[in-house]
C-alpha cells in the first residue's frame, strides 16, 4: 500500500520483516529510504464520536512528532546514567501477564481468563 502521509514523505508498507519503508524527498538523490521497523511506527488514531444530532463525527488527533527509537534511547540512559524508565518494570510484567492471558484465551476458544495481581 502506497499512502501520502506529508508532502515531503512516502510511504510504503510491507510486510517483510516487519518494516516500514518511509522515503524522504530529496531534489539531489530523489528518495531517502528509512525502514522503520514495526514497533516504533506511530499509530494512526481516529476518533470517533457521535453529535447531538445523531451523526457520527471521525476526527484525527493530532500526534506529537516521531522521535526515532525513543525506548533503545532511554534503556541506554538508564543503563549509563540513570535516567528512569518511561517504562517501569512493573508495568512491562502486567503487560506481559495481559499477553499470556490473551493467549491462553484464544487458546481455549476465547473463554475469560483471570488475571492474578
Amino acid at each position: 500500500m502506497i499512502t501520502r502521509s506529508d508532502i515531503n514523505v512516502l510511504c510504503v508498507s510491507t510486510e517483510k520483516e516487519s518494516l516500514l519503508t518511509f522515503y524522504e524527498i530529496d531534489p539531489v538523490l530523489y528518495y531517502h529510504p528509512h525502514d522503520i521497523p514495526a514497533t516504533e511506527i506511530p499509530p494512526d488514531l481516529t476518533l470517533l464520536y457521535r453529535s447531538f444530532s445523531g451523526q457520527i463525527i471521525s476526527q484525527k488527533p493530532a500526534l506529537p512528532p516521531r522521535q526515532d527509537f525513543a525506548f533503545h534511547h532511554n534503556l541506554a540512559d538508564y543503563l549509563l546514567i540513570g535516567e528512569p524508565l518511561a517504562a517501569p518494570l512493573q508495568d512491562s510484567i502486567k503487560v506481559v501477564a495481559i499477553l499470556e492471558a490473551a493467549a491462553r484465551s484464544a487458546a481455549k476458544g476465547g473463554t475469560a481468563e483471570i488475571l492474578n495481581d
